[in-house]
């Protein structure tokens, strides 16, 4: 299995390509910061705004985190059943907040055995990013700023720091270091 998981203190889970013009994803995240991340990123991909979806926590209604864990066997479920029909593809987005990237991972994993379904497997178009701590994070190092990922940080990325993040990432994806 495979993940998205920069910056580069945070990748030690590999990575997935999903990019590609006509794969239509659904995007399954905790909040409007991990939804404009990934439409900003996805952008740069070369992904099209109507090739995207997105599937958002609903506010004041808990840990988001644990929507996303409990939303995300149907949706591996609904991408598998149109994977050899449609050009179709799924990404979440979930904070590690407390834990690590591979805990957070396994958790998505745990969600699928308890629903009897297989893991992801790397030939599947479902892509995992775990920030850690938190997307603000992600959004920090990638403008250029220090970032100690056991520190929370606000919530108070610009508008232009999420497209100064996304060309940053979209450049990372395209050449790892």
């Amino acid at each position: 299995p495979t993940a998205y998981c920069p910056p580069k203190s945070s990748r030690g889970a590999g990575e997935r390509d999903l990019a590609g013009r006509g794969i239509r994803v659904l995007v399954l995240c905790e909040d409007q910061a991990h939804q404009r991340f990934a439409q900003y990123c996805l952008k740069e991909l070369d992904f099209h705004s109507r090739e995207l979806r997105f599937a958002l926590a609903p506010g004041g209604r808990g840990a988001a985190e644990a929507w996303v864990r409990k939303r995300y066997p149907n949706e591996v479920q609904t991408q598998r059943s149109k994977a050899n029909h449609q050009r179709a593809g799924l990404l979440a987005v979930i904070d590690a907040d407390n834990a690590t990237v591979k805990s957070r991972l396994e958790q998505l994993d745990a969600a699928l055995d308890q629903q009897g379904m297989e893991r992801r497997s790397p030939r599947e178009r479902i892509a995992i990013w775990v920030p850690r701590r938190n997307i603000e994070s992600w959004i920090a190092s990638l403008v250029g700023q220090e970032v100690d990922e056991s520190t929370k940080l606000a919530r108070t990325a610009r508008s232009e720091e999420f497209v100064r993040a996304a060309v940053q990432f979209e450049a990372w994806y395209r050449n790892p270091q």
